[in-house]
């Protein structure tokens, strides 16, 4: 077994291979003078299983994930394993207006010509993976988020929205406090209103736990409210930190810790997901 790994993905893709106990290929890249990327595996795969570690989550992640799965198509492995720790392009899984396109479809489809199975962290939206008969597969991982929470010793794990209700209350039966999601009503694409809880807040400490932070905004009110309301600590652990302008250091102002995991590389980054996807992973090559 050989693990490749895209820019996007280094520090994930390393720890996967040790975990795997697999070899980690070299890969060369350059930028030609008209900004057009060259790959190249500098090892051989022939008869093996490849382990493609990249995310989509820009178009230039996904242009290197694309590349470097028709290098490694080119140099005969047995069967290619995608790993796509963090899904971009999977907010749109259907056609909403005449003539957009389904994203997730797109990016499904044109991975999916090269390998074999994709393995995702937390997908945004599962309805994503019906058209792929099974070949995507969704890693949750609740139980990791819970190990981590576990040590901040919080009386209540609160979920911004009521989307995320099923993950705050599967965090909470493992660390063994309570669980709510919170009321939220959006405005508009920026602004959202956030409904105080009916719940005894004074003095007691609490986790948000969401699965992508993109601008903060929902994070920020949410602990805020929460704050006034009378929580003496509150912190944040998420799974995808895309931290749009420099949202991070705003909401670490306002918490007293913020936590992603690295499935996007950040200096957030304090949760590891890679035990959680080769458990996945060694399933399938069983």
């Amino acid at each position: 077994m050989i693990t490749i790994s895209s820019s996007s993905s280094l520090s994930l893709g390393k720890l996967i291979a040790e975990k795997l106990g697999s070899r980690s290929s070299e890969v060369a890249r350059k930028r030609f003078p008209d900004g057009e990327l060259y790959v190249r595996i500098d090892t051989d795969l022939a008869d093996e299983t490849a382990v493609l570690v990249g995310n989509t989550r820009t178009d230039q992640d996904f242009m290197e994930t694309l590349l470097l799965l028709e290098a490694a198509q080119g140099r005969h492995p047995d069967r290619i394993i995608v790993v796509i720790p963090y899904f971009g392009y999977a907010r749109q899984h259907m056609r909403y207006r005449a003539g957009e396109p389904i994203s997730s479809y797109a990016i499904g489809r044109a991975i999916l010509d090269y390998a074999d199975s994709i393995y995702c962290v937390e997908i945004h939206d599962e309805r994503a993976m019906a058209p792929f008969n099974g070949k995507i597969h969704n890693i949750k991982i609740s139980s990791t988020l819970a190990d981590f929470v576990a040590k901040w010793k919080v009386d209540y794990v609160i979920s911004p929205d009521d989307g995320g209700k099923d993950r705050a209350d599967s965090v909470a039966r493992i660390v063994g406090c309570e669980s709510m999601a919170l009321d939220k009503k959006r405005i508009d694409d920026t602004n959202v209103e956030i409904v105080n809880p009916d719940l005894e807040l004074k003095g007691k400490r609490a986790v948000l736990v969401d699965d992508i932070i993109s601008t903060g905004g929902t994070i920020m009110k949410a602990s805020q409210m929460l704050v006034k309301n009378g929580l003496s600590w509150v912190s944040v652990a998420a799974i995808h930190g895309l931290f749009i302008n420099q949202s991070a250091e705003k909401i670490s102002g306002s918490v007293s810790e913020v936590a992603v995991s690295n499935t996007i590389e950040t200096p957030y980054s304090k949760i590891d997901v890679s035990g959680a996807i080769t458990d996945r992973i060694q399933e399938e090559i069983k």
